[in-house]
């Protein structure tokens, strides 16, 4: 694949170190904002 920025080390979560509900869902935000130090996206949101 040409054109892409190269891709970061594989980052390994134990199960009580992702963000949470109640009920179990993973909290995608706060789990950017913890991978990242931000919670904004990339690209357009368009998958074509």
């Amino acid at each position: 694949v040409r054109g892409l920025p190269p891709l970061a080390d594989p980052v390994a979560l134990r199960w009580e170190q992702v963000p949470r509900t109640g009920t179990g869902k993973v909290r995608r935000t706060p789990l950017l904002r913890q991978l990242t130090g931000t919670a904004g996206t990339s690209g357009t949101g368009r998958w074509t």
